[in-house]
């Protein structure tokens, strides 16, 4: 079984990720409003920080099962952490 580390202490099965997005672009989606209106309404955004973290922005939204996921960590990052787990060579740029 593969995890993947999204922030702080949050830790997933990489098997359950279906998207790893760039916040910011989704923002501008136009289906976003309806997409995280109905996704906070039935408790499935999980906000990844920590105290010293509260203004750090959300970088990223990683679309796990039918949850929501805010990171602080760039998609970048996360996608190489998941490359890394899984034993495939680095991106190079």
């Amino acid at each position: 079984m593969v995890y993947l580390h999204i922030g702080w202490n949050t830790v997933i099965q990489a098997e359950g990720i279906i998207a790893i997005l760039d916040y910011d672009a989704w923002q501008s989606a136009p289906e976003f409003p309806e997409m995280m209106s109905g996704a906070q309404m039935e408790s499935r955004v999980h906000k990844i920080h920590t105290s010293h973290q509260q203004g750090r922005p959300i970088r990223s939204v990683i679309f796990y099962g039918d949850a929501l996921y805010l990171s602080p960590i760039t998609p970048e990052t996360l996608q190489e952490r998941l490359r890394h787990t899984q034993g495939l060579p680095h991106r190079s740029k």
